[in-house]
């Protein structure tokens, strides 16, 4: 079923290409603009009363002589990667990056075109091969991942080692890359590929080790709410009929919404779902993909293939106080919260790493963390260069006064925790524990307004 009111309005750059008017439709409207620094965007606005879940755009050049060449496409599918592409809702516009103009020769020409776009309840707009290929790619992910499920329930039921785990893994990412190879559409979403390497990363016990199913249960989390996503999508996939999932909505994602002129892109973002009290659901906690030029920043609130029963998001921009969002119950929110910058002065601050003579000057880096503050999940405060001597700078924000990191905070405040880092591969890094009157039994700093002067570190003793 085709709508008929919709309209997206598309808007991308070309280098120093004179503007060229795109073919005109009465139902999308496209207009090529010239961009000084040579990027490549499309503004999509959504006219719908639906949400967007996804939409196929490409783009070509034709050269002096009328031939034309593909240029770029974007792809993207809010069902199969929900943190890098949430969902263009009803009245909201979006700016995605279509590709970098290189130099223009003279005649050169840019066009672009939808090709596909399909809604929340799976009516569609563009060109059914193109819509096919979406659904082709969402029913690609489903048989891979429901193989995956299968293999982790089974070691579930029977315990196996972590080798033969990642061995039966391993063998269905290899039969869904031949696939893949095999099959020309898009394919960006591999489920048994991310499953082998986030299940590889994490199990952290010896080979020979059986794997509790409690672990399993952990690890999965991601896997379970792509397939809440993907059995609840519109149109359905072949083979969902019979699930539980598929006669369920998927949860609306949790807005932040930044305030105008805010560079969103130097917002982070971060959040932590909970399962119901006794429900026994581990909670799960992530940061979203920054993006520029977005006004809201969408969190996902499924949590092992089910709605989360509450949330907590962590908010922060440079010179800004953290902002956190605590929501107990999900359900019963408004499903939104802003975001308002409350300034927070910025410190220079300075220290020095002893003994040096095992730092070379460009060859590290000082990463300096805020930690403890809302979901479990660090935030980096600043990343600098270290000289030849020791000495680093870094220009910082004075987390002191902030409710959420002070003193006065609950469990003490925040900390900041000092790391070196190797700018180049083959050299391992080492933590920093400071000599100071602000500095905890660990070695990690208070936040303070003022450290006296150069803060002395030591590396730290393993």
């Amino acid at each position: 079923m085709k709508r008929v009111f919709v309209f997206v309005t598309l808007l991308f750059a070309v280098g120093v290409v004179s503007p060229q008017d795109a073919p005109q439709d009465p139902q999308v409207g496209m207009k090529v603009v010239t961009a000084a620094d040579g990027s490549m965007k499309v503004s999509v606005t959504n006219r719908s009363e639906l949400s967007v879940t996804a939409l196929t755009i490409s783009a070509e050049r034709t050269d002096e002589n009328g031939k034309p060449r593909p240029y770029s496409r974007i792809y993207f599918d809010s069902i199969t990667n929900a943190n890098a592409y949430p969902e263009i809702r009803s009245e909201e516009t979006r700016e995605l990056k279509l590709g970098q103009a290189g130099p223009s020769a003279n005649g050169e020409k840019y066009t672009s075109k939808i090709e596909a776009v399909i809604f929340e309840d799976g009516s569609t707009f563009g060109d059914d091969t193109a819509v096919d290929v979406i659904l082709h790619a969402r029913e690609f992910a489903w048989r891979s991942l429901m193989a995956v499920l299968k293999t982790v329930d089974a070691a579930k039921a029977k315990a196996v080692s972590k080798d033969e785990l990642l061995r039966r893994l391993d063998d269905i990412q290899k039969t869904e890359s031949d696939e893949a190879r095999k099959d020309h559409s898009f394919s960006s979403v591999r489920p048994a590929s991310l499953a082998f390497t986030s299940f590889k990363i994490n199990l952290n016990m010896g080979g020979s080790d059986p794997v509790p199913a409690k672990r399993i249960d952990q690890i999965s989390v991601h896997l379970l709410d792509l397939r809440f996503r993907l059995a609840s999508s519109k149109p359905q996939i072949p083979g969902t009929e019979k699930t539980g999932d598929a006669n369920e909505a998927a949860p609306k994602d949790f807005e932040i919404r930044l305030p105008p002129g805010t560079k969103s892109e130097t917002v982070s973002v971060s959040y932590a779902l909970r399962g119901a009290p006794g429900s026994g659901v581990a909670g799960y906690s992530t940061s979203l993909v920054p993006h520029p030029d977005v006004q809201v920043y969408k969190v996902p609130t499924i949590l092992a293939g089910a709605p989360a029963y509450g949330l907590q998001v962590r908010v922060v921009e440079t010179g800004c106080q953290v902002r956190l969002i605590n929501i107990p119950e999900l359900e019963s929110s408004s499903g939104e919260a802003d975001f308002e910058c409350v300034k927070l002065p910025m410190m220079e601050f300075t220290g020095r790493i002893e003994p040096s003579d095992q730092l070379s000057v460009g060859d590290y880096r000082v990463r300096i963390m805020m930690s403890g503050v809302g979901p479990s999940i660090f935030f980096e405060v600043g990343l600098v260069n270290v000289e030849s001597n020791g000495v680093f700078h870094a220009q910082i924000t004075d987390y002191s006064g902030d409710p959420a990191c002070g003193p006065t905070a609950r469990g003490d405040g925040g900390i900041l925790r000092f790391t070196v880092l190797p700018a180049k591969p083959g050299r391992k890094g080492f933590r920093l524990d400071a000599e100071n009157s602000a500095a905890d039994e660990n070695g990690y700093l208070r936040p303070m307004p003022n450290y006296g002067g150069e803060v002395l570190f030591h590396v730290h003793a393993n």
